[in-house]
């Protein structure tokens, strides 16, 4: 099975990161581009504006937001990025990077679950 690790985009970048990969709509506020090293910028796979917007406003509305976010995954463009994840964590670990302050509760945990059901 492949490996998908989750960091925050302010974290330091890692040796065993492998193939990093930015899930968020917008750039991380303050991190400069060669200081997030990413291979790929997966706008495909970040929640819509709206989705995120009712989810940062109120972070008790996870289960709402999840839901959301699961069904814009379900576009053909997302899912295209999500099978090429899948199969490069076949080779090399896949980091996915955010920027939400919750470990725990973000949109690369959703992402994360969707590559997963294509390993």
């Amino acid at each position: 099975m492949g490996v998908i690790r989750l960091k925050r985009a302010y974290e330091l970048k890692s040796p065993d990161d492998g193939c990093r990969v930015l899930v968020d709509r917008w750039w991380p506020k303050g991190v400069r581009k060669e200081a997030l090293a990413i291979e790929y910028w997966a706008k495909e796979l970040s929640p819509s504006d709206a989705a995120a917007d009712a989810y940062n406003e109120n972070p008790r509305t996870w289960p709402a937001f999840r839901r959301r976010f699961q069904e814009e995954l379900l576009a053909p463009a997302a899912q295209e990025a999500l099978r090429g994840l899948a199969e490069v964590s076949k080779t090399r670990p896949v980091t996915l990077l955010y920027s939400f302050p919750d470990p725990a509760r973000n949109n690369a945990v959703v992402v994360k679950e969707a590559i997963e059901a294509f390993l």
